[in-house]
């Protein structure tokens, strides 16, 4: 086997070949290719591939992206032939790929990792918009349409993570508390204000020294309903009130028992509190608990402010313990023994939240001012559109279509949909214009409207806690609204799960 090489002198260029046992170059790749495959020599690039596009227009899928590996191997075996160079056999590799109906020449772990990221990100969407749906009332078609459309992005979730072997994280998606949106019988919403539950963890009196059971408070959508009221400090302290978010959590005293509670929950969090003193550092830990007379809950963030809506922070992993121990001692250095008081009390809270709680996803990147409140108007113009229900539902397609754009697309995708959602958006301009004033409040001392805080606002449409994914060293800091959901480990000492 041979190699072409070439000699420039004066204006005349000579080509020679050299024999192989004096190419060490040539002598390597050969050595280093059957050692990557096994003495094989296929798949030489080491890459995936998924489809083949035939002379009649249509696609076929290959096994295992065979047409993918011997493109590149061709281009490979070109190269060290000397048939072409290495620009024009990668050009040929990319003509013959892109003509295939495929976008990449090495499908890397990273940009699989990345795709199955927009796959979750997609079907979270869907789900928000099943809900958003029953919510509103919409008609039996579209609910059953916009199940159709989460149970195909969910197959392909499916599908691709098999292909790329990439094990499937189910939990970045169901994290919003709304259950199995994809199936079910499609009914009216009824608009209940608000439907008390009894937690049944003691179904007999021998645990009821282990677990301090209260009742739990699953709360509809205000919106458009629930009006700010006099007497309250802040708005985040009515509308937890008018929905019944202030009431007692339940305790679990017992690490076994708490530990399943966490499995069977959506996450493992601390809460870490600090004081001047130990008296102060008590009245605290009494509040957060709801215990001896103590039942204030410190959701208005007067002090630590609040970048992902009012509420009360906490730091989770929603892996459940599979996070190591340093993240979460991060974050308790961080809020406890830290800088900001050195000489002072602090102590740590481990909770959880009880299965049925309907958690907000805020994705990485993703501003809660910003993301929360044009979610809360989809909702409210949803639940009033009255005969624009088919526009308003179009509009929300077209928003969605919007979010979903990784901005990899081409010009001319990326000006129609915004083109496309400009006019949907025209079409239901007043409406709208009213969910807007509806996400902002006067308040008492001032002339001007002023915005609702996003933890407001999730409070409205009932849920229960904000997932700010990707944020702290534990990748969330949650902000927990409902605290009759709250399970908190009540226990002296916890140990941390090896």
């Amino acid at each position: 086997m041979f190699i072409l090489k070439s000699l420039k002198i004066g204006k005349i260029r000579i080509f020679y070949y050299i024999p192989f046992e004096q190419n060490d170059v040539l002598q390597q790749l050969i050595s280093a290719a059957a050692a990557q495959t096994a003495n094989e020599m296929r798949n030489l690039s080491g890459s995936l591939g998924f489809a083949v596009r035939n002379a009649d227009g249509t696609v076929h899928f290959t096994e295992i992206g065979k047409f993918y590996q011997d493109t590149v191997d061709n281009a490979i075996n070109g190269i060290a032939n000397g048939v072409f160079d290495y620009n024009t056999a990668i050009k040929k590799a990319v003509s013959a790929l892109t003509n295939s109906g495929l976008r990449t020449v090495d499908y890397t772990k990273y940009e699989a990792l990345q795709r199955q990221r927009r796959l979750e990100t997609k079907m979270r969407a869907q789900r928000q918009e099943i809900h958003l749906l029953e919510v509103g009332g919409a008609s039996e078609d579209d609910i059953i349409a916009a199940r159709c459309r989460y149970r195909v992005t969910s197959g392909e979730y499916t599908r691709f993570s098999k292909a790329m072997d990439l094990p499937q994280q189910r939990e970045r998606v169901t994290v919003d508390g709304l259950g199995n949106v994809g199936v079910g019988k499609w009914k009216k919403s009824e608009n209940k204000s608000k439907v008390n539950t009894v937690k049944n963890t003691v179904a007999n009196s021998s645990k009821s020294d282990i677990i301090r059971t209260t009742e739990i408070i699953n709360a509809d959508s205000v919106v458009g309903v629930w009006n700010p009221r006099d007497g309250f400090d802040s708005l985040i302290d009515d509308i937890i009130d008018y929905q019944g978010f202030n009431g007692k959590p339940t305790i679990i005293y017992e690490q076994s028992a708490f530990d399943d509670a966490v499995q069977d929950d959506h996450f493992l969090a601390e809460r870490t509190l600090r004081a001047a003193d130990k008296d102060e550092l008590k009245l605290y830990n009494d509040q957060l608990k709801a215990v001896d007379g103590e039942d204030y809950f410190y959701v208005n963030c007067g002090v630590g402010g609040a970048q992902y809506g009012q509420g009360m922070y906490c730091a989770a992993d929603y892996s459940k313990g599979k996070e190591p121990f340093e993240s979460f001692l991060h974050e308790i250095k961080e809020y406890g023994d830290g800088s900001k008081n050195p000489n002072g009390y602090y102590s740590t809270t481990w909770m959880t939240l009880d299965p049925s709680a309907k958690i907000l996803v805020l994705p990485n990147g993703q501003k809660a001012g910003e993301f929360i409140p044009e979610l809360y108007k989809r909702e409210y113009m949803l639940k009033h559109a009255g005969n624009q229900k088919n526009e308003v539902l179009d509009y929300i397609k077209k928003c969605e279509a919007v979010d979903n754009l990784t901005f990899k697309e081409s010009n001319e995708v990326i000006d129609k949909a915004y083109a496309e959602r400009d006019l949907a958006f025209n079409k239901v301009k007043e409406l709208n214009q009213e969910a807007l004033r509806h996400t902002m409040y006067v308040p008492s001392s001032v002339k001007f409207p002023k915005s609702k805080d996003p933890g407001v606002l999730a409070a409205e449409m009932g849920y229960d806690a904000i997932n700010a994914v990707g944020h702290g060293a534990t990748k969330s800091y949650t902000v927990v609204l409902n605290r009759t959901k709250l399970i908190i480990f009540g226990g002296e000492n916890y140990v941390y799960p090896k």
